[in-house]
């Protein structure tokens, strides 16, 4: 008996030797920069979505994927980070506008998603071992290729503003859209989309507060938001500047 259960205990310890350890973020901390303004933290609960999955959600814990792009409407489209960002951002969602983003709050939002397609290429990896197989086959960048889509993340970020910044700062209606818009984000440079896109960013705005279940604006405050926009909104459409980057 004593022969059997020390035959028993090598081989499991075998067994437990060949199956790899789920995998730890690749690149440190350090290379993603300090927490935005909204911070960082640990990666979400992973949660597998369904080929179904609405563009422009990824559910709770997600991000909403607000000002998605075509590879070729990337700024600077054919450089490098360009390239590694429409390769490795489209395996679970549309590709992102670096300016969906500021420049301080890219780094978080991009270490999530990397620890995210870690995680699921470690599960491909695993299955046939007891593991669940990801929907997708997905790839996980190295750490100099995370380095380099961080970078040009930042380089062709969101124009933000400080709130004492605003035009027309002292009014009401300007320190109602910094106090109710820099709650889930930098706040953004009104001149950032025209007269005519403003509606529509603000509604989308409030839908991915409801899919969320974050406390929506209400429509007297969404009004009053959307005229101080428009009042101070820029005359090139969002899309222009990046196909000038091209």
């Amino acid at each position: 008996m004593r022969r059997l259960a020390f035959t028993a205990a090598l081989t499991l310890a075998g067994l437990a030797a060949c199956v790899p350890e789920a995998p730890e973020e690749s690149a440190p901390p350090e290379a993603y920069g300090p927490p935005g303004p909204r911070g960082g933290g640990p990666a979400p609960p992973m949660r597998w979505m369904p080929p179904d999955t609405p563009a422009g959600w990824t559910g709770p814990g997600g991000l909403a994927l607000i000002g998605e792009v075509e590879p070729e409407a990337l700024p600077d489209a054919r450089s490098r980070g360009a390239r590694l960002v429409a390769r490795y951002c489209s395996q679970c969602h549309g590709i992102p506008s670096p300016r969906r983003h500021a420049a301080a709050d890219w780094p978080p939002v991009v270490r999530r998603m990397f620890l995210r397609m870690e995680h699921m290429a470690w599960m491909r990896r695993m299955h046939g071992r007891g593991m669940p197989m990801p929907m997708r086959r997905i790839e996980a960048p190295t750490p100099e290729e995370q380095r380099v889509i961080v970078s040009y993340l930042q380089a062709h970020a969101l124009d933000t503003v400080a709130p004492e910044a605003l035009p027309d700062g002292a009014g009401e209606a300007a320190a109602l859209f910094a106090r109710l818009c820099s709650r889930c984000h930098a706040l953004p440079d009104p001149r950032q989309h025209t007269a005519e896109e403003w509606p529509g960013v603000v509604a989308h705005m409030r839908e991915m507060k409801r899919a969320s279940g974050a406390q929506d604006l209400t429509d007297a405050e969404a009004a009053r938001i959307v005229a101080y926009l428009q009042a101070h909104a820029g005359t090139e459409p969002a899309g222009a500047a990046e196909h000038r980057h091209r």
